[in-house]
């Protein structure tokens, strides 16, 4: 029984009455439109340090992810373990400060991880400071009063692009 199920179901494969499954999504056939605007990141990894656990560091981490970056951050340990829970929803690395109490050992340990490190982002309330990992570069970013989370996250996102980083 079962060898007459093969032979019929791939008989009905090759006379085209049954059809492989189609790989492509319905995003992926939709044509994009032409007001929009896209940028493809390449694999990089990115570490970033910040005093306090805040809602910028949350959405920085979240939109460096959701491009495909390689992320680890430290911070002091916020009540609760909500950057546990946010290491783990978004597949990133957290370092609490208490284990990696110098920058130092913090890029020291990201790097015998990952076995490179594109740039180091501190974060503070006010300002970002992105470097590259190897010290060819580095900027400091005043960010407006009025600047969001989600803002303050897609300006460092923005920067992190190959294309940008000349504007640093």
């Amino acid at each position: 029984m079962a060898d007459n199920f093969l032979e019929n179901r791939m008989e009905a494969y090759r006379s085209g009455r049954l059809s492989r499954q189609s790989r492509s999504t319905p995003a992926m056939r939709r044509p994009q439109r032409p007001d929009t605007f896209s940028l493809v990141y390449p694999e990089m990894a990115v570490a970033i340090i910040a005093p306090t656990f805040t809602a910028g560091l949350s959405e920085t981490v979240a939109a460096l992810r959701s491009v495909g970056a390689k992320v680890a951050f430290t911070c002091q340990p916020p009540e609760g373990n909500v950057a546990s829970l946010l290491a783990q929803r978004t597949g990133s690395r957290y370092y609490p400060q208490s284990a990696v109490p110098t920058r130092e050992r913090f890029v020291g340990d990201v790097r015998d991880t990952w076995k490179h490190l594109d740039f180091i982002v501190t974060v503070n309330s006010r300002s970002v400071l992105i470097e590259r990992a190897d010290g060819s570069l580095s900027r400091c970013v005043s960010l407006p009063a009025e600047a969001t989370p989600e803002a303050a996250a897609r300006l460092i996102l923005f920067l992190l692009h190959p294309v940008n980083v000349s504007l640093l």
